[in-house]
């Protein structure tokens, strides 16, 4: 389970919630693009020794052919979003193809060895081709899994021998293209396409029905892939841009003038953006997707309980994923009594099926309930003697936030501690998954007070960042900022001030002013200036990013949003602008109160007394209009327990990462 702490976003290592914070991590980008893997371009912690094997396969397919896989020229002129989708989405022609489909590649290529180009087509086409096309794959489960692999492959090629790579299969090339074009057929699940209707409806059932068990198994996965590729955001993204495009395209069939379309056109922008088109494009995926294939599934699938099971816990996971947790709990509930009663209370499937149900009830607030959920997963991994497994560390990860939220530091601590130890021991002390345990555990510290204990986490964590990643990278300047937090807590504003304003300037000239590391950065100094009396120089720092920060920051990310309104509240409170000030701080803390945004009760807490104090300072400035008893409702706040809600939860695997 993660949340954010600090400045530092919170990162999921298991499962399929490592896309979802992704998301929170603001979309890091580590490593050189032309050599960097799609794991590595998203952002994604299931980076290892695979990851490695790609970018050697880059080298192989550049000493081959005299480029690389994604032409420099091509990323230069393309920003960072489509860069990852280049990287992720698009297929590289074979070596051999683009040999002979580019003229500078065959000069370059050529030039370094006396052979005709044509020659050294033929040379590469075959299992050349198919060593590095494998050392290439997206997944990194279907690459050579270490260098060794690879390298004994180009040896068996050398030698004369069979080689290992192989062509990819029909269904495979089939379930890529399904996923290469996964907007489109998102998109078309909104219009009816048959595609996706064929999809849901299960069409394949006939097939199904004459395979043997290995093969539905197989053909369930593939399924469970599909609703895997259904992402309500990039729907809802689609949606709006075709919707646009056909109404410009009707504005010129009617033959009105340039001017009186582009009118026409910034109206219906300014009206679409009254609507939310991924929740949109969600309800429309549940009503004509998910839900009738939940409901088909006992049909189609009574007599194979195990596989409807399976089937249900897919549905399960991409409700949860869409922030849908009503509807994921019973049919998680009903995959885990399934696995249950036929494989038994101890299978390694029933422990992942109760993590699953513990996850979603975590996400609803339910945390009593969830700590059981957690626990019997657990008990279960010790008895397997599987308590390394990603499932187990991210159970324990999910106790200790849970924990961490409800103060019950003593609790945490542990967990926190295990994981990284853990991380430490399978991954090494480099490795993102570890520096990030690493950068948690110091948080953690921090936020309990204990700063002398949290500063060598927090050190070791950045140093190694800017060490493995960069100066620029997003996990560097994550780690930074924590060590401004560390010395603001500590109340040592001077240095905190200069630390957060040196990420900030390494920020802005590695991405620019907009970009959401850079927005983060300036919400943080704002805090610390405003922390220092230097409300005026705060306001206008805050106010100036509060418009690129609506674009940013929604959804799971909106607890920054929420934390720039509070802090830019508190500035034009302390100079006496008390009608903006309010504004600013209800619908600030509005935001942090949002289930499934990533938020601390301390930062709700805190935007809770900037209310007390603005109402207590307003009815001194202006007495007998009813800002006392807004301050006391608000003080009554601050004293109600908090209720559970899922406000910290942004993931479910791993704690703060």
């Amino acid at each position: 389970f993660a949340k954010v702490i600090d400045f530092g976003i919170a990162k999921a290592t298991a499962g399929e919630e490592r896309e979802r914070t992704l998301a929170t991590r603001i979309h890091q980008v580590m490593g050189t693009p032309l050599y960097m893997s799609p794991e590595q371009a998203i952002g994604s912690l299931d980076i290892d020794i695979r990851t490695d094997v790609y970018s050697l396969g880059v080298i192989l397919y550049e000493l081959l052919t005299g480029t690389t896989p994604v032409e420099r020229e091509k990323l230069a002129s393309i920003s960072i979003a489509d860069t990852q989708r280049l990287i992720c989405q698009s297929d590289p022609p074979k070596p051999s193809a683009r040999v002979l489909s580019n003229a500078t590649t065959l000069t370059g290529s050529a030039s370094f060895r006396p052979t005709d180009p044509r020659k050294l087509a033929r040379t590469i086409r075959g299992d050349l081709d198919w060593i590095v096309m494998k050392a290439l794959e997206k997944e990194p489960e279907r690459r050579y899994q270490s260098a060794a692999e690879f390298a004994e492959d180009l040896r068996r090629y050398l030698s004369g021998e069979e080689v290992m790579a192989v062509p990819p299969s029909l269904a495979y090339r089939t379930s890529k293209f399904v996923r290469r074009n996964k907007t489109v057929v998102a998109a078309g699940a909104l219009i009816g396409l048959s595609l996706i209707a064929g999809i849901v409806a299960f069409a394949w059932q006939a097939r199904i029905a004459q395979k043997r068990a290995d093969d539905l198994t197989q053909v369930t996965a593939f399924e469970a892939e599909m609703f895997e590729q259904i992402d309500p955001a990039n729907a809802g993204e689609k949606l709006a841009a075709d919707l646009r495009i056909k109404f410009a395209q009707s504005l010129h069939k009617q033959g009105l003038p340039d001017e009186a379309i582009t009118q026409r056109l910034q109206r219906f922008d300014a009206d679409f953006k009254q609507i939310n088109a991924t929740d949109a494009a969600r309800d429309v995926i549940d009503q004509n997707v998910l839900r009738p294939a939940a409901a088909s599934i006992e049909n189609k699938f009574g007599k194979q309980p195990l596989i409807a099971a399976q089937l249900r816990q897919s549905l399960a996971k991409r409700y949860l994923d869409m922030g849908m947790y009503d509807a994921a709990l019973p049919l998680q509930l009903a995959a885990l009594e399934t696995f249950r009663r036929l494989k038994g209370e101890d299978a390694a499937a029933t422990a992942i099926a109760r993590f699953n149900v513990g996850t979603i009830l975590q996400q609803k607030g339910d945390w009593a309930k969830a700590e059981k959920y957690y626990l019997g997963a657990l008990a279960t991994a010790r008895k397997l003697g599987e308590l390394d497994s990603q499932e187990a560390l991210s159970a324990m990860g999910n106790l200790g936030v849970m924990y961490a939220d409800q103060g019950r530091f003593a609790l945490a601590e542990p967990y926190y501690r295990q994981v990284l130890e853990a991380r430490q021991r399978l991954f090494g002390n480099d490795a993102p998954d570890t520096l990030l345990a690493l950068q948690n555990m110091g948080s953690l510290l921090r936020t309990e007070g204990k700063y002398v204990q949290a500063e060598p986490y927090l050190r070791e964590a950045a140093a190694a960042q800017e060490r493995v990643s960069g100066p620029t990278a997003d996990s560097t300047l994550y780690a930074l900022g924590n060590i401004a937090l560390l010395e603001q807590a500590r109340g040592r504003h001077d240095l905190a001030e200069k630390q957060i304003a040196e990420v900030l300037a390494r920020a802005r000239r590695a991405y620019g002013e907009t970009y959401p590391t850079t927005l983060l950065a300036t919400i943080i100094l704002g805090d610390i200036l405003e922390d220092q009396g230097k409300h005026a120089q705060a306001e206008r720092l805050l106010a100036g990013i509060d418009a690129p920060a609506r674009q940013t920051f929604n959804g799971d990310n909106a607890y920054w949003r929420g934390m720039l309104l509070c802090h830019l509240g508190k500035a034009r409170g302390a100079q006496g602008n008390y009608a903006p000030a309010e504004a600013n701080l209800l619908e600030g803390r509005q935001l942090l109160t949002i289930p499934h945004a990533a938020q601390e009760v301390g930062d709700l807490h805190e935007c809770t007394q900037a209310l007390v104090d603005l109402y207590s300072a307003w009815d001194k400035a202006e007495p007998g209009k009813g800002h006392a008893a807004k301050a006391v409702e608000w003080k009554a706040r601050l004293t109600t327990p908090m209720p559970q809600t899922a406000a910290s939860a942004t993931s479910s695997t791993s704690p703060r990462d």
